[in-house]
């Protein structure tokens, strides 16, 4: 039997035989490498929109095209490294859709060159496999949140660990030093990356210490003491930005907040979260404490226990106001590495080599799957903006407002970018055909200045920031009037809900058939007819609301849920609009037939007649 020791470079024989072998692992490592992140970079090629133009990527993206320079956000300036490539191909003249793919994929191919630096010049293979389970065994919808800074912070961690552990001990105490200066240094560039790097660095230099018995290593203690006092310095008196300070939370909201854990809504999303998308990491969590415990190893066990618990805890506490999907999942991508060193650690002690690769492989593609499987949200995101924008060009104005009871707030989470995601979505077909729109509350609260010469409403928070002269014409063409609202009131005098009816409004499905997927619901683009002559109006306001909204039957024609799930009208609908209908209900798995329907509420449905086949997987 082959001893999986002599796998790794620091236990082979001194033998032709172990030479040949080391090299066969190298070369196996590389090609996992390889295939690991080149699977990450067709998925920033295929989702570069999603990853580019949703959320804080798009004003990313919209500020690095604006300033033609970095867009260092909260001081992070880690955030350059990524934009290099990018900002490059910009001054170089290049079409705006390559501009976002380039920027796509740049931050995976730093993450591959991390890996190569680690397993070629390094030669850590055993930090090259914790850097590929970092960046997936956590990562679901957080890998579509591409800039955050966060996650580059931590595949540098793992260059630390690389340097800090290696498998080759260092064989004089001047190599030594010097590659723990090197540490230090990079340490300090970490922490202009995101504050919360400083948990996952404790975590890897305490596991180290308790793991290896290595309590008297003074390398190792200074680099730990380093670390804490650093970080201390760098969130006590070098934090700048009031964003970062408001999200530490102090010790007696702490105890407040921890007597309502349950009812929390960070707490929920914590649990649906880990149920829908979680499921290996916890697995291949519990895999590795009955490892660590089958070793006796009870200071490691401890150690991964108490980590993870606090750092759950941490978020929780932190977002207990309730916050966007994309916040939460974002700290939880550092639990990707807490689970990623011990297990790494079992999987070097597997006697049989075939089966550490068997085993490797199959974490490997479970993750990438998941990782693939979790582009939905986003994906819909961007087929409403496509939707809205699409609208909005059949109009001259090209700048819109929307009020936010038509914004779909089920998928599209985050609603402050708007102006930029509309922009550049609609932009990348050409500059001609851009279109940009704002969410207000109520649809009322810019008339004062919407018809303002040159005006772009930008974030709500800096609502006249960007004006539409000073926008790069090479990109975006928007005209220097004001804005249109693209939904109105239903309590406006002009609307009367029983102008509409079945022999009027036309609901026409645009797929042969729905699939609910893992994230428990669908979004179903169907085209309204209106032929009444009026405008549908879109705000759902005062006792007699218009929804969009559904029935289901069973195949045998059975009711199965007559009450379906509300959507509101994302714009007016004056002759005919491309709409996304919300499904969302609880439904066993089975196929089953839904009717799309229009209802009054408290008044009427209106028996439209659109029937569609529903798969609920």
């Amino acid at each position: 039997m082959l001893s999986f020791t002599n796998f790794q470079p620091l236990k082979f024989k001194a033998s032709e035989r172990g030479k040949h072998l080391k090299k066969t692992n190298i070369y196996l490592f590389q090609l996992t490498g390889f295939l690991f992140f080149g699977s990450l970079f067709v998925f920033s090629l295929i989702f570069f929109k999603e990853r580019t133009i949703l959320y804080d990527p798009s004003f990313f993206s919209f500020r690095i095209i604006f300033e033609k320079s970095y867009d260092v956000e909260l001081g992070r300036w880690g955030s350059v490294l990524s934009q290099i490539l990018p900002l490059w191909f910009l001054k170089s003249g290049c079409y705006l859709k390559t501009f976002l793919q380039v920027y796509s994929v740049s931050y995976i191919l730093i993450y591959y060159l991390i890996f190569l630096f680690i397993t070629l010049v390094l030669k850590n293979l055993r930090a090259g496999l914790i850097l590929m389970f970092t960046l997936c065994l956590a990562f679901r919808h957080a890998f579509y949140y591409s800039t955050a800074e966060l996650y580059q912070g931590l595949a540098l961690c793992v260059l630390v660990w690389a340097i800090a552990f290696p498998e080759n001990p260092y064989n004089s105490v001047k190599k030594k030093n010097i590659a723990y200066f090197f540490a230090a240094v990079l340490i300090f560039v970490i922490s202009y990356y995101h504050q919360l790097t400083l948990f996952p660095l404790i975590f890897m230099f305490l596991y180290e210490m308790v793991s290896g018995r290595k309590f008297n290593d003074r390398h190792l203690i200074f680099l730990f003491a380093f670390t804490i006092l650093w970080f201390f310095i760098r969130v006590e008196f070098l934090t700048t930005s009031d964003y970062e300070k408001g999200k530490i939370p102090t010790l007696h909201v702490f105890a407040e907040q921890f007597k309502n854990i349950r009812v929390l809504p960070s707490y929920i999303y914590f649990k649906t979260y880990t149920k829908g998308f979680l499921i290996p990491l916890v697995t291949l969590n519990i895999i590795s404490l009955l490892f660590l415990l089958f070793r006796r190893k009870w200071l490691s066990l401890l150690l991964i226990i108490l980590f993870n618990g606090g750092f759950i805890l941490l978020n929780i506490i932190t977002y207990f106001h309730g916050e966007s999907p994309l916040m939460y999942e974002n700290y939880y991508t550092v639990l990707g590495l807490f689970c990623a060193i011990p297990l790494s650690e079992l999987l070097f002690n597997i006697e049989r080599k075939a089966l550490f690769w068997l085993i490797t492989t199959l974490i490997l593609l479970i993750n990438l799957e998941g990782i693939y499987s979790a582009h939905y949200p986003f994906t819909q995101k961007v087929e409403y903006l496509e939707r809205i924008t699409d609208y909005g060009r059949k109009m001259p104005e090209k700048k819109y407002i929307i009020d936010s009871k038509n914004f779909p707030w089920q998928y599209g989470w985050v609603s402050w970018a708007l102006p930029f995601e509309t922009l550049l979505a609609s932009s990348i077909e050409s500059p001609d055909s851009s279109v940009s729109v704002c969410m207000a509350n109520p649809v009322t609260q810019y008339d004062s200045i919407a018809n303002w010469k040159d005006i772009f409403l930008g974030p709500a928070w800096a609502i006249t920031w960007f004006w539409t002269p000073n926008l790069d014409h090479h990109y975006y063409a928007l005209p220097s009037g004001g804005y249109k609202k693209l939904t109105n009131l239903q309590s406006d005098s002009a609307f009367k809900e029983s102008n509409f009816s079945n022999h009027n409004i036309l609901i026409t499905p645009l797929q042969d058939n729905i699939a609910v997927n893992r994230e428990k619901y669908a979004v179903i683009p169907i085209r309204i007819t209106n032929e009444s002559g009026y405008k549908l109006n879109a705000i759902p306001v005062g006792s007699n609301q218009v929804f969009l909204s559904y029935h289901v039957y069973s195949e045998k024609g059975e009711v199965v849920l007559w009450e379906g799930h509300r959507t509101s009208l994302e714009t007016d609908i004056e002759k005919e609009s491309i709409q996304g209908l919300i499904f969302n209900s609880e439904l066993k798995k089975g196929k089953y037939i839904l009717d799309i329907d229009f209802v009054t509420e408290n008044v009427r449905w209106w028996n439209i007649d659109s029937k569609v086949e529903l798969i609920v997987k």
